[in-house]
Order: C-alpha cells, then sequence, then structure tokens
C-alpha cells in the first residue's frame, strides 16, 4: 500500500554551567548539558512504528589562567557518552491487531530482533526489532596565548578518544 509515513518527536535538553573566580588571575567552570530525545514514526513500508530515542551528556571542566599581561592558559577537559535506541514494531493498519511476535516466543516487548519471512509468490516479511549503541568520548585540550605589541601567539594540543562503538540488542 501507499502512505505518507508521519512522525512526532520531542527533544528536552538540560544545561547547567557554574564559574568560579579563585584568584584575580584564575577562573575555573564547569558545564554540564543533557539532551534527550524521542522521534516516534509510521514506516513508509509496511504498517510499522519506529521509536528512536537518544540521549547525548556533556560534562566539561575548564581552568583558565592568566600570567601577567601578556600570556594566558586554557584547560578543558570534558567527557562526553552518547546513547541511543530503537525499536520498530507492528502498528496496526485498518484497525487490525498486529500480531506481536516477542509475546509468541514468550519473551518481554523489545527483547530484541525477531523475524518472520514467508516465501509467497510476492513474498512477505514481519519484523520486530530493537537495538541500539552507546559510545563515549572522553577530550583534553590545553593552550597557551601570547600577546606581543599588534601580534596574537596561540599553541596547544588536543587529545580526544573515541570508543568503539558498542552495539548490542536490547
Amino acid at each position: 500500500y501507499l502512505a505518507s509515513a508521519k512522525s512526532r518527536g520531542a527533544i528536552d535538553s538540560v544545561n547547567a554551567r557554574i564559574d568560579y573566580q579563585i584568584l584575580s588571575s584564575m577562573r575555573i567552570f564547569a558545564r554540564y548539558q543533557d539532551s534527550t530525545s524521542n522521534a516516534v514514526s509510521d514506516s513508509i513500508g509496511g504498517p510499522y512504528t519506529s521509536n528512536l530515542v537518544g540521549r547525548n551528556r556533556v560534562y566539561l571542566l575548564g581552568v583558565d589562567n592568566t600570567f601577567g599581561a601578556s600570556i594566558s592558559n586554557e584547560l578543558r577537559m570534558q567527557y562526553s557518552p552518547a546513547l541511543f535506541k530503537t525499536v520498530a514494531t507492528p502498528s496496526s493498519a485498518g484497525g487490525a491487531v498486529p500480531f506481536n511476535l516477542y509475546a509468541a516466543n514468550g519473551l518481554p516487548s523489545g527483547a530484541g530482533e525477531q523475524e518472520v519471512f514467508l516465501d509467497l509468490p510476492k513474498q512477505a516479511l514481519m519484523l520486530q526489532q530493537s537495538y541500539g549503541s552507546k559510545q563515549f568520548q572522553p577530550n583534553a585540550t590545553d593552550a597557551v596565548s601570547w600577546t606581543h605589541g599588534k601580534h596574537f601567539f596561540k599553541a596547544g594540543r588536543s587529545e580526544e578518544h573515541t570508543s568503539e562503538l558498542q552495539s548490542r540488542q536490547y
């Protein structure tokens, strides 16, 4: 059948910021961000509903120092975990109640991937799945700046590590 898929979703975000001036030449600060999204859409390829949930967080700790009028140092340490999970389940079409493959196997809803394939003249496929992944990323940067007359020089180092994508069935 032909249809235009409808989609609805929501994004919630929390941000927090703390700054503290320890000395006249030193400031420390922390940042926190937590964004959660949820998108639900109907599949255009059949009567399926897909629910995608994502969560991204950022933890940042920083220190800024000035040494005299011309030299400054900026240190940042950040950790960013991210995860997503998607669940695809049959939805009702024309008022019919969809067959639940999880219940038929005695499994809780969203317990993994279930697939039924019927080899008919036009072929039929019924799929229910639940999967997701997690990724963790620690970062550290340090930069030194020097102002000399009309000139500005900046040098630094950035270390970024990205974990392997950890994917699993839920």
